[in-house]
């Protein structure tokens, strides 16, 4: 009688160190291009742009709604008000003023607000948008 040598099974060990470190990285990547930046509770329609700017995170958020009002951390400041706030605030700072206007307001008072602004010693500008949408990604010809 023959005898073979019997074979043990072999087993298959998936490792998944590989597998989770990408995972991770793939997580920090998404958590690091992401906008975080939260909104004041008016609300307010941004303009629309096609060119994709620099995202910043929470900043120091003047707000012009679309009866020309000024805001700032949900209050309702005239322009010598807002001055005297900002000129508290950027004592000393580099951080930009976000100036988060609504489409339909008047232009001079978003005009009237970075010179506010730029006044009260902000160093930097911005001007909050919202992307365009992309008309061939909804399907339109």
């Amino acid at each position: 009688m023959l005898l073979f040598a019997r074979r043990t099974p072999t087993r298959v060990n998936i490792h998944l160190t590989a597998l989770i470190d990408m995972v991770f990285l793939l997580l920090i990547y998404f958590l690091l291009t992401s906008s975080f930046v939260s909104r004041e509770g008016v609300e307010v329609q941004l303009p629309q742009v096609s060119a994709k700017f620099g995202e910043v995170e929470e900043r120091l958020i003047v707000v012009v709604d679309k009866d020309g009002r000024f805001l700032l951390e949900e209050k309702v400041l005239d322009g010598a008000r807002l001055f005297s706030v900002l000129s508290l605030r950027l004592r000393g700072a580099e951080e930009p003023v976000i100036i988060n206007a609504d489409k339909r307001v008047v232009y001079d008072r978003v005009m009237e607000a970075m010179e506010i602004a730029r006044k009260a010693g902000a160093k930097e500008l911005l001007l909050a948008t919202e992307r365009a949408q992309d008309p061939g990604a909804a399907g339109g010809h």
